[in-house]
């Protein structure tokens, strides 16, 4: 027949078991919490150069578009040379 009563030897088992768990809950919880900070990190960094590399593409595609205009009107009025401003 089982006892009415439990094992205090038992509930503390079990008490250490549960607060064991935790931690690792805990720890599992923090491990996930980093990964996502470095990722966001990541994509932060990573959207800053892209965004440089974006304002120094639509620099020089001004700057080339500038130059061709140039170009063109030098030809059209007979100022220079094809091979000169190529």
């Amino acid at each position: 027949a089982e006892q009415m009563f439990t094992n205090p030897a038992k509930l503390r088992a079990k008490e250490d078991y549960m607060k064991g768990l935790s931690k690792v809950t805990a720890e599992d919880k923090n491990y996930l919490k980093n990964q996502l900070i470095a990722q966001a990190k990541q994509y932060y960094y990573e959207r800053v150069v892209l965004e440089k590399k974006l304002i120094l593409l639509q620099n020089t595609q001004s700057l080339l578009e500038y130059m061709l205009k140039d170009a063109n009107i030098r030809l059209t009025y007979g100022k220079e040379k094809l091979t000169n401003i190529y």
